[in-house]
């Protein structure tokens, strides 16, 4: 499965969608966390793959949330709020990685790279 950047770009195929809806009923049948090891149980997938199933779902708009306690359906704001706080951190933080790695780059080879336009400013918007 790969799905692209731009969730409007992806269409997926009967199989995947199945798979999305099948995640999305189980989560919604649970009035509690799922742990990923258990959706990876249920769909005979790695976690990398409910990973992207996730991310592609949440693109949809359906309220996914996550924490270490697992993944779970909510309808709750401070749910999603707590869980839009987390995502923007780690955001910030892979920003700072980049710019790290830009610096070495630099430093090793002499050139600037380029970042992609607005690559992170709509995130970075978001997280103030």
């Amino acid at each position: 499965m790969s799905f692209s950047k731009e969730p409007s770009d992806y269409q997926p195929t009967q199989i995947e969608q199945a798979k999305m809806d099948k995640i999305v009923k189980g989560l919604m049948a649970k009035d509690d966390w799922v742990k990923s090891k258990r959706i990876e149980e249920v769909m005979s997938m790695p976690s990398s793959e409910v990973r992207a199933y996730v991310n592609h779902i949440r693109q949809q708009g359906i309220p996914i949330v996550s924490s270490s306690k697992g993944y779970k359906y909510t309808t709750d704001p401070a749910e999603i709020e707590q869980c839009l706080a987390h995502m923007y951190s780690r955001a910030r933080a892979i920003k700072e990685a980049a710019t790290g790695l830009q610096t070495a780059y630099k430093i090793l080879t002499g050139l600037q790279l380029q970042q992609e336009p607005g690559l992170f400013d709509d995130v970075m918007d978001n997280a103030k």
